[in-house]
């Protein structure tokens, strides 16, 4: 039996959709249930030769500098010996070949016996987290030995690639088991498999190549035949059908005789230039408010495009606009971003995982921190970078940022997200974010968990647990009826400058709220709020969780960094109620979760807030 909670997501799952929408999962259930008798279509198919323009998207090796070839040395002999890296943060031990339906976070297994059309993920028996199962069946370790085979001669990481593929195809049949669930991921497996076979199918190594031909006629069809028959749209059309699409064109474009299964390269490119287009902002923001999700989307845009050519001219256009807006937004360092991130990389391409945001920025500014995606990508899009030391907004997306000597503050008074679902947004208008001399000091907190931890993700993604003004009462609205469902979304605050000021509205189930953020060098960050009545709203500061909290009087706090960096939080308003020091959780990287200081002040009417350097 359904329950209530249940029954309610259900409905307001269904507002989200249009009629043709609805119609559109009658026949995808349909479809479900004909599944088996279905895929005959693959029975007769035979996957045609490469197309062999494709094997020219590589770059020549004789450009690959020695620090690149002997960091991906070391990349995968860590992988070979078992010492996994997954989600950026967290070293894992694996086996040969590894479990395919383990969690290797929660140590946890998932189901691969089970039709994946009637398996929860959602909702995994034994508590395993399907987001940390999908991690390591990515192939990113894959494309890895496939890399060192190709650029340095390392044919043991060929053949080893190679039978771990193998191996996945027989534990994993088509339509079976938690790797099944998600289309985007087995589009984000045959992304990364295209990368293996244009690294490994023209190795000088004649069984090399056979093996690599006889994995390709099997992997590609059933996975490009899944993701047509699969692939999202209407309310869930986000940056899930962005690499959907992607995957159908990397694959089309090289395998031509894929259009009797699916769609040509050419029929996926019209529409994933229509996607990107449709979620992306004018200004260049993605409009899931999501920082990572925004790298993540423009990846998979950059990747067709890099098969395919420039697209129209205002496909290109957003491509620039997008990559500005990550160059300018990003914080390489700590990053703490905004609305969800669950630590995505779509094929590494990166030097270091842990180090990602800083060489996407260093390669859109053409720095050297962005060699090794300059190596395999090639040129970045062309970007007009803004002065960084005035205060820079993106308007439609809602967010600006400064730069003032050591210290830099992005403020956030953005919509919640995209479309009717809004799926990946956090209630986070009004935040703001600071760091100085690289150091993370005020931080949005983190996504924490999709399914593992619901209660966490909630909480992490709450008005509460930003700081901008909030009624002491709280606020009925928007509301989560799901991971990936808001309802009764807020209107999106109005940004704007005044003088040397950036200065957001917000009217949102509740009294009319106003918040000011000064930056300077010297004074470091002021913010001023104000409330048009007299209800009782609460500030809460979350620091970084390498602060320490120490009171100082007369509403004064020092802020001391475990390197020994000191800072003042000072505070003044007539009309302040109470001031507290409070533990709370944040989460750093996708599922990992630390304890750090805030302080949490009521006010009624007027706050004025500083964080300087501390005299």
């Amino acid at each position: 039996m359904i329950g209530t909670q249940s029954m309610s997501w259900y409905w307001h799952r269904l507002r989200a959709m249009d009629g043709s929408e609805i119609a559109g999962r009658i026949v995808e259930k349909g479809r479900e249930l004909r599944g088996r008798r279905s895929r005959g279509q693959l029975t007769g198919f035979r996957l045609g030769p490469v197309n062999l323009e494709t094997g020219r998207l590589l770059p020549d090796p004789k450009q690959a500098a020695e620090s690149l070839r002997s960091n991906l040395r070391a990349k995968a002999s860590a992988i070979r010996e078992g010492r996994w890296l997954v989600f950026g943060w967290k070293e894992v031990k694996m086996s040969d070949p590894p479990r395919w339906n383990w969690d290797a976070v929660h140590d946890r297994t998932a189901p691969l016996d089970e039709p994946s059309a009637s398996l929860d993920y959602r909702h995994l028996n034994g508590g395993a987290d399907p987001r940390s199962v999908w991690e390591i069946n990515r192939w990113s370790e894959i494309v890895i030995l496939a890399q060192n085979a190709w650029l340095n001669g390392e044919l043991e990481d060929a053949r080893m690639a190679q039978r771990w593929l193998r191996d996945w195809s027989e534990e994993n049949p088509i339509g079976e088991g938690i790797n099944w669930t998600s289309c985007l991921e087995v589009a984000l497996r045959l992304i990364n498999f295209t990368w293996v076979d244009q690294l490994l199918r023209f190795s000088g190594d004649a069984e090399v190549r056979a093996e690599q031909e006889a994995l390709a006629s099997r992997i590609v069809p059933e996975h490009v035949w899944w993701i047509w028959r699969h692939r999202s749209f209407g309310s869930s059309a986000n940056n899930h059908l962005l690499g959907e699409l992607t995957g159908l064109i990397l694959a089309a474009r090289r395998w031509p005789s894929l259009i009797g299964i699916a769609c040509s390269a050419e029929n996926a490119w019209q529409q994933m230039q229509e996607q990107v287009l449709l979620q992306f902002a004018g200004d260049g923001g993605n409009r899931e408010q999501a920082l990572h999700y925004h790298q993540f989307a423009l990846e998979l845009a950059l990747q067709a495009q890099r098969v395919m050519g420039g697209g129209r001219p205002e496909f290109g256009a957003v491509i620039n606009r997008a990559a500005e807006y990550l160059a300018v937004l990003a914080q390489s360092d700590e990053a703490w971003d905004f609305g969800d991130s669950d630590d995505a990389e779509v094929t590494p391409l990166t030097g270091d995982r842990r180090r990602a945001a800083a060489e996407w920025q260093g390669w859109i500014r053409e720095s050297p921190v962005g060699e090794s995606l300059a190596f395999w990508l090639g040129h970045p899009p062309r970007v007009e970078l803004p002065d960084p030391h005035q205060w820079h907004v993106f308007p439609e997306s809602g967010h600006a940022i400064k730069q003032a000597g050591l210290w830099r503050a992005r403020f956030d008074a953005s919509p919640l997200g995209f479309g009717k679902m809004a799926a990946h947004g956090h209630l986070d208008a009004l935040h703001v974010s600071l760091w100085i001399g690289g150091k993370a000091v005020l931080i949005d907190p983190g996504t924490g968990a999709y399914y593992s931890d619901a209660d966490l993700r909630a909480r992490l993604a709450g008005w509460e647990a930003h700081n901008g003004p909030l009624p002491e009462t709280g606020r009925h609205g928007p509301e989560r009826m799901g991971p990936f469902l808001w309802v009764r979304h807020h209107e999106p605050p109005r940004l704007r400058l005044e003088g040397d000021a950036a200065v957001a509205c917000l009217a949102c189930d509740g009294p009319f709220v106003k918040r000011e953020v000064r930056l300077s060098e010297e004074r470091g960050v002021e913010i001023l709020d104000r409330v048009c009545n007299s209800l009782r709203h609460n500030v809460t500061w979350i620091l970084a969780p390498d602060w320490k909290i120490a009171p100082f009087g007369d509403g004064r706090y020092r802020l001391i960094h475990e390197d020994g960096t000191r800072l003042m939080l000072e505070f003044e308003g007539l009309d302040a109620v109470k001031v507290e020091c409070i533990g709370v959780e944040v989460s750093p990287h996708f599922l990992e979760v630390r304890t750090s200081q805030a302080i949490r002040l009521c006010f009624t009417r007027e706050i004025r807030t500083r964080v300087q350097h501390a005299r």
